[in-house]
């Protein structure tokens, strides 16, 4: 009789511990995560938006080389760059960065990228030869890339009336501020007003334009009675300011 309440409480004792030892075996073990070349690109044009704030437009990286995927912890990701880029934005660019997980730093590496930086810009739908005053019907919008250009895109958002071809522009060229001039509002043989202040005294007087000139820059002039040569700023077709 002893003997079987002592095999009983020992089965007992058994079954009791067992479902612990259990259940620490089958703890489980800690999610992690796929992070793909594709993911990096996405970080990296993340952070260079960071990096550049005033560059507007969407970034968009491309990896040069392949990426071999990295299994990280599931968690708050976050990459930063290393060291930006000391030469400036350019197309293709060596970027360095760290890439953290939680705060526990994952990888540190440098990769070699394609950049762009795609925005919304004004294109040529035909040649505009130089000379040739610049027309919305010239153009359209289309979403580009304009780190590959070598000037700025001239804003969607300007008057190009005022604006005539300074260099030609092939068709499907994007409008860059290095393409247009203002249009010469004076020409030589013009006669304009000049007006002339010194202090609170104001002198108007006739003089002749002897170049074409747009507003705002500077151009040669002579006095229609001295004939003395002068220099004035022009503000419109009628009227220049003595400089």
């Amino acid at each position: 009789m002893i003997r079987q309440n002592f095999s009983m409480i020992l089965l007992l004792t058994v079954m009791a511990i067992c479902p612990l030892r259990s259940a620490e075996v089958v703890a489980p073990a800690a999610k992690s995560v796929v992070f793909t070349g594709e993911h990096l690109g996405q970080y990296l044009a993340e952070a260079l938006a960071v990096e550049y704030p005033r560059e507007k437009g969407v970034f968009k990286v491309s990896l040069l080389r392949p990426f071999t995927d990295l299994r990280i912890p599931d968690g708050v990701s976050e990459l930063v760059l290393a060291t930006p880029p000391a030469t400036g934005l350019r197309s293709r660019l060596m970027l360095r960065y760290t890439l953290s997980v939680n705060g526990e730093l994952i990888q540190t590496a440098s990769v070699p990228v394609e950049i762009q930086i795609l925005r919304e810009v004004l294109v040529s739908s035909r040649r505009l030869n130089r000379g040739q005053q610049v027309t919305l019907d010239d153009l359209s919008l289309e979403i580009r890339d304009v780190l590959s250009e070598n000037a700025m895109p001239l804003d969607p958002a300007a008057d190009v009336s005022i604006y005539e071809v300074h260099y030609t522009l092939l068709r499907g060229h994007i409008l860059t501020e290095r393409h247009v001039r203002l249009m010469p509002v004076v020409k030589r043989g013009d006669l304009v007003t000049a007006y002339l202040r010194r202090g609170l005294l104001q002198i108007n007087l006739k003089v002749e334009v002897m170049e074409e000139a747009a507003p705002g820059q500077t151009v040669r002039l002579r006095n229609l009675e001295s004939k003395k040569p002068l220099r004035g700023v022009v503000y419109d077709e009628n009227s220049v300011f003595i400089q």
